[in-house]
Parts: C-alpha cells; structure tokens; sequence
C-alpha cells in the first residue's frame, strides 16, 4: 500500500472506492430484486399500483447501468494506460 501511496495517491483512492462500490453493486442487486419479486408477488393479493412497481424497476436498472458504465471507465482506462 506505501509503494501505491508513494507512486499516486490520487489513483490509489480513486480504484479503491472503484472495487469497493464494484463489491457493494452484487449484493445490493440481489436485495432489490428480492423486493422487486415480493412486490410482484404481493400483487396477487392486492392491487399493485403502478408507480410502485415501476420505481423499483427503474431503481434496479439505474444501479445496473450505473455499476456497468462505471466498469467501461475501468476497463477503457486500463487499456488505455497499457497502450500508451
């Protein structure tokens, strides 16, 4: 870790909190999805109103789409580095 600080402490920072939010986005899908199927399942029961449904759909895929653009960055950004 001193030898990442010493040679930039910027990107040391920067991928850090990369792979922590990268390791946060699994389980977090996981739990919205679990409440994206209980809603749906609820709605068997009682009429389910559609902004409901359709906020927690659209929280799902903005996490999804937000955690797989943050991965592009990643990845163009280390390809980048190796060719220049």
């Amino acid at each position: 870790m001193a030898l990442a600080w010493a040679a930039s402490p910027r990107l040391l920072m920067r991928y850090t909190l990369l792979g922590m939010f990268n390791a946060i986005m699994p389980p977090v899908s996981v739990y919205l999805g679990a409440v994206l199927v209980n809603k749906i399942a609820e709605a068997r029961l009682h009429p389910l109103q559609f902004r409901i449904f359709f906020t927690s759909l659209l929280v799902c895929g903005s996490l999804l789409l937000f955690n797989g653009l943050l991965v592009l960055i990643w990845a163009m950004e280390e390809i980048f580095m190796f060719v220049a």
